[in-house]
């Protein structure tokens, strides 16, 4: 069994996605998966466009992260394409199911307001409710009916803002038992 702060999160930025979203996700990972998060820029924007040009397909981005070398146990891409599937006409997100690997799209979690702070607030705090979902579809788990479960589904950014920053308790013993802490021994608290 892993020790809870011996496993590793690769966090991929787009340079453009912002550095300053990224300490944001980064936090809220650690703090809620006790992994080291790792942030490093990559250039995954230009890595699978769609035919059309406008989107890249989400798909095609999470095969390039499996395809990398020395990976964390989960490695996320957060990039500012707009993300779409073949069936979906757009996704904040999509996860190799218990696979380590997620891409997260801030295309469209912007916040309208007119208070600047406020939006960026607002932003960070969608990225980050958004990346820790798509992390937990990436060790395994599916979506949720707990409304304020991080891993319920959001088809709309204003249900991102609904649901919590945390798993559910069923949530969260799958999460623990994907990243192998005993929590009946108190590895790894809550």
């Amino acid at each position: 069994m892993k020790e809870a702060a011996s496993w590793r999160i690769d966090l991929l930025v787009d340079g453009s996605a912002g550095e300053a979203v990224a300490v944001e996700v980064a936090a809220l990972l650690t703090e809620r998966l006790g992994a080291t998060v790792g942030i490093r820029g990559t250039g995954a924007a230009g890595w699978a466009a769609s035919s059309g040009g406008e989107q890249s397909d989400a798909g095609l981005v999470l095969e390039q992260i499996e395809a990398l070398p020395d990976r964390g146990e989960v490695s996320v891409v957060l990039t500012e394409a707009d993300l779409g599937t073949p069936v979906l006409e757009y996704v904040f997100g999509a996860a190799r199911l218990g696979r380590g690997v997620a891409v997260v799209s801030v295309a469209r979690l912007a916040t309208v307001t007119s208070d600047p702070v406020e939006a960026s607030r607002w932003f960070a705090v969608r990225v980050a409710k958004e990346t820790l979902h798509e992390v937990g579809h990436a060790l395994g788990l599916t979506h949720c009916r707990q409304s304020h479960c991080v891993m319920r589904l959001a088809h709309v950014p204003s249900q991102v803002d609904e649901r919590g920053s945390d798993f559910c308790p069923a949530c969260r013993d799958r999460i623990d038992e994907a990243i192998g802490r005993d929590v009946a021994r108190g590895e790894g608290e809550r």
